[in-house]
């Protein structure tokens, strides 16, 4: 693509694959690509797109990467949920076991 023109929309006039599209002048092309871009903008093809740092980001994209950083936070709440879980059972039987040698100690003496 150059300056901003899609190839597909307006091929260089140079190119000697294109056959009639050699005649065409770079005013002409550019008309072509305004015209075919108004179309898009009339039929409502084209979404209006917001510069975010170094990216551009239409709504419907910026939405969908906002529902991807979504899914990725539930899932690591959920895994710091689930880790929290094991840590009180891990906690709990050991308090438990604590408890067993603490009955069957006398003395610091252990016979378990």
């Amino acid at each position: 693509m150059i300056y901003g023109i899609n190839p597909a929309v307006c091929p260089n006039p140079i190119s000697p694959d294109r056959t009639g599209e050699n005649n065409k002048t770079p005013i002409e092309q550019i008309s072509d690509f305004k015209n075919v871009l108004w179309q898009k903008i009339i039929h409502g093809e084209t979404e209006e797109k917001f510069r975010i740092g170094a990216n551009e980001m239409s709504v419907k994209e910026w939405d969908k990467l906002i529902a991807r950083m979504d899914h990725t936070i539930d899932e690591i709440k959920e895994g710091i949920r689930e880790q929290n879980e094991q840590d009180m059972e891990d906690a709990a039987r050991r308090a438990e076991l604590e408890k067993i040698r603490e009955k069957t100690c006398f003395f610091n003496e252990c016979t378990i």
